[in-house]
């Protein structure tokens, strides 16, 4: 038997296009890892779902292969932690089984919805989510009112409404719980009482019996049960956490305890978390980054096996900076921020002739990370001390070399690119008693990233793109311009 001082914590975030499992040693040394892609549904424009049950399936492929790995080296898992995209609630009936696809955050068919919050309904909206407080289709509340208007009979057969992360953990030990962070990005959460808020459950048109019991995220759930145990390898009985929102487990596997650097987060899209007013986080978000550039990759490749990204990115790589006049704007499915609008469209501007694939791709690049800039100026984070980048986008140089021309500031990339399973493996080790407290498991856990300085001698040129980009902005944006997100 392994000692549980050598067992290893295994960090499992559930994202929007990727599974991912990885398991780490107690100082943070990344030991196995497996990656499987989960592909949104897009049926029509503005609609963007996922089937519960393919999260369940690509958990069940990367933990098997993570637990054959650890296996390989003479080691064994300690516990799993969990992490997960947020704001996407699956409807679950009485037998535990989906009633529904789950909404995802970037569907905008809610948008009528979000208008009667923040208009006829602004009053109540506001009486329950605090003065001042703005709708916007990204968290869950508004997606739920869509249905109980559009598909009541869903609502009708609902027993449970379950984030993804904690509809894999029911299925690894069949206990129905969230924490306070995924509660958070429900916009039903009263952050101030530590639970539920009845006056927004009430604008959601749900219950208050249809949402999980909130638990702390270290705390244990149970143990993996003898039916999840034969479909993914795992021990049965192994401690399995509550988990956080990958927001959250992110910002944690990436800074630990650091309140003042900001955050940039490149997955399927891209976030920036930093220290706002009273020191309380704030976050402005975009809808298309990482997915952005799958779906070019997807254009590009025409039928059979997709394009390699390292492919993609060293083309991008060998282009002169600033694309030879190609501008990219993100808009593939509306825009979150830093000013919200359902009906902006992503846009290649500039193009000719001469323009080619490599040309295409670092337009991308480029066009995405004038987006990020745009909201950290919108938000203040520019201010930031530090500038931390994790995600997808950090695997490589490419991409973080630009995004660092373009900000003109020198970034740290987190150690492990998929910080957000680290900081689940840092609740892991916690929740058994590996560590006192989430600070101890982020020092002994956290290691040391690359530094990405900006090319002085490209200053100018991508102060100029940011500019054209900036106008470009202007000038293709819709004029049904709402809040931000």
């Amino acid at each position: 038997m392994t000692p549980l001082r050598d067992a290893c914590p295994i960090g499992l975030d559930v994202g929007t296009t990727t599974c991912r499992a990885v398991a780490f040693d107690c100082h943070g040394q990344l030991l196995a890892e497996a990656r499987r892609e989960v592909v949104p549904e897009h049926p029509a424009p503005g609609e963007a779902t996922q089937q519960a049950t393919r999260w369940w399936e690509a958990a069940c492929l990367v933990l098997r292969e993570v637990v054959a790995t650890l296996e390989a080296q003479g080691r064994a898992p300690l516990a799993v932690g969990l992490a997960g995209l947020m704001h996407a609630m699956v409807p679950l009936d009485a037998r535990l089984q989906p009633v529904a696809p789950a909404m995802l955050w970037m569907d905008q068919r809610s948008q009528t919805e979000v208008d009667w919050l923040n208009g006829e309904g602004r009053q109540a909206f506001q009486a329950a989510a605090g003065a001042g407080a703005l709708a916007s289709t990204t968290p869950s509340l508004a997606r739920l009112r869509w249905i109980a208007a559009n598909e009541p009979q869903v609502l009708a057969r609902t027993r449970w409404l379950l984030l993804p992360k904690d509809y894999v953990r029911l299925q690894l030990t069949g206990q129905v719980a969230t924490d306070p962070t995924d509660a958070g990005g429900t916009g039903l959460y009263d952050g101030r009482a530590g639970n539920w808020s009845p006056g927004l459950v009430e604008l959601a048109r749900i219950t208050p019996e249809q949402l999980p019991p909130i638990r702390p995220s270290a705390s244990l759930a149970g143990g993996v049960t003898p039916a999840a145990a034969q479909a993914t390898g795992l021990p049965a009985g192994l401690p399995v956490v509550v988990g956080m929102a990958d927001t959250a487990a992110t910002r944690l596997g990436s800074l630990g305890t650091d309140r003042e650097a900001a955050l940039i987060y490149m997955g399927t899209a891209a976030w920036v978390n930093w220290s706002g007013r009273g020191n309380h986080h704030a976050m402005l978000a975009t809808t298309a980054t990482g997915g952005a550039l799958r779906w070019l990759r997807d254009v590009l490749s025409g039928p059979g096996e997709p394009l390699p990204y390292d492919t993609l990115l060293a083309e991008a790589a060998a282009t002169p900076a600033g694309a030879d006049g190609a501008l990219f704007l993100p808009h593939l499915s509306g825009e979150r921020g830093p000013v919200g609008n359902p009906a902006a469209r992503g846009v290649f501007s500039g193009l000719a002739l001469c323009h080619g694939r490599g040309h295409l791709v670092r337009a991308l690049l480029e066009g995405t990370s004038c987006h990020i800039r745009w909201l950290m100026e919108e938000g203040q984070a520019m201010e930031a001390p530090r500038i931390h980048v994790s995600g997808g986008g950090t695997r490589g140089d490419v991409w973080t070399q630009v995004l660092a021309n373009v900000l003109d500031r020198p970034l740290q990339a987190s150690a492990v690119a998929e910080a957000g399973a680290l900081g689940a493996a840092m609740l892991a080790a916690t929740g058994v008693g590996r560590f006192s407290d989430l600070a101890s498991a982020a020092t002994a856990m956290l290691r040391p990233g690359r530094k990405i300085t900006p090319q002085s001698e490209l200053r100018e040129l991508h102060a100029e793109l940011y500019r054209r980009w900036r106008l470009a902005e202007e000038s293709f944006a819709p004029p049904c311009t709402r809040g931000s997100a």
